[in-house]
């Protein structure tokens, strides 16, 4: 990443998954299912067509729970009950000094952060691009809303904030240390990049990992082998994937950075804005996955679209 991950064989037979243009759901979207369900393929040529195809330049907005993954295996962050000044102490002495990594991941700091992406004075347009000390100093003037750990409010610059814990407990660059734990040894296609900020020409750990949409899946297979490679070996703790798709108290539909389908469904989902998704469903052993560069970043309408083409999905899959 940065130019730095290598090439990779091709490790998976894509055969019986089924990739091509959904263009009833937003614009330039692309769709991937890789599933040992082979019953529903049928299924899905019929409602994508035959138009067969690789997508190698769409843009992926949002893959946060990536440093998650990431910071779970680094023994200095084992504990996420620490509080973030533990490892970032320039946040010491504002609010942040009561939050912990935990309340970070499940995006339920308390921080008073206004998410809405249409106002072109919201918190998310004036810092979400901010990385580093710039980040820290935004962060650090804010007001506290709630008490940590009570209210669930999506906030972009905290999953920066990860990508600065990340950094902070293992002395190495975001591109590096995702090339060396997961890229490389999990047999990626093709290089990927990561979007440095302007001023520290750090990553953004919320933010613009552009990768192929194979690989993409290949990231969903990973969580799906509960952080696995083919081989067997263990990139993760045993238990992070099942402890980080367990509901939050905050919001019983968000974990550690994934979103939740909620009963009675197991799965549970990577999602960014303009459409993106990483859709994960362990009981069928099924990853889908679905690149978009929609004219805006969040509408109802497109919402209903994504979930309503998953519930079908889900509805053939366990036989609804």
């Amino acid at each position: 990443m940065n130019g730095t991950v290598v090439k990779n064989q091709l490790i998976f037979d894509f055969a019986s998954g089924i990739l091509g243009p959904a263009k009833s759901l937003f614009a330039s979207t692309y769709l991937q299912l890789n599933s040992n369900a082979s019953k529903i393929s049928n299924t899905f040529e019929n409602m994508l067509g035959e138009n067969l195809m690789d997508n190698e330049n769409i843009q992926p907005k949002n893959l946060k729970y990536t440093d998650c993954i990431d910071r779970a295996n680094s023994k200095p962050t084992s504990n996420i009950k620490d509080p973030v000044t533990k490892y970032l102490p320039e946040l010491s002495g504002s609010n942040y000094d009561k939050i912990s990594i935990k309340h970070i991941l499940q995006m339920s700091s308390g921080i008073k952060w206004n998410e809405d992406y249409e106002d072109p004075y919201s918190d998310v347009n004036l810092a979400a691009g901010l990385n580093s000390s710039d980040l820290y100093k935004y962060l650090s003037k804010l007001d506290i809303a709630h008490k940590p750990g009570r209210k669930f409010n999506y906030n972009t610059a905290e999953s920066n904030l990860i990508g600065g814990i990340v950094r902070s407990a293992v002395g190495s660059n975001l591109s590096n240390y995702l090339e060396s734990k997961i890229w490389k040894p999990f047999g990626m296609e093709s290089d990927a990049h990561w979007a440095l900020d302007n001023t520290f020409l750090d990553e953004l750990g919320g933010c613009c990992i552009y990768a192929t949409l194979k690989d993409y899946t290949r990231i969903g297979i990973f969580a799906l082998k509960q952080g696995k490679l083919l081989n067997g070996t263990e990139v993760l703790p045993k238990k992070w994937i099942r402890d980080s798709t367990k509901a939050s108290k905050a919001y019983r539909h968000y974990g550690y950075q994934w979103w939740l389908s909620g009963p009675p469904y197991k799965s549970y989902y990577a999602q960014g804005i303009f459409g993106q998704m990483i859709w994960i469903d362990p009981p069928t052993e099924t990853v889908i996955v679905i690149q978009s560069a929609s004219d805006k970043a969040w509408t109802p309408e497109a919402d209903q679209h994504k979930f309503a083409l998953l519930t079908a999905i889900m509805i053939k899959l366990y036989n609804l």
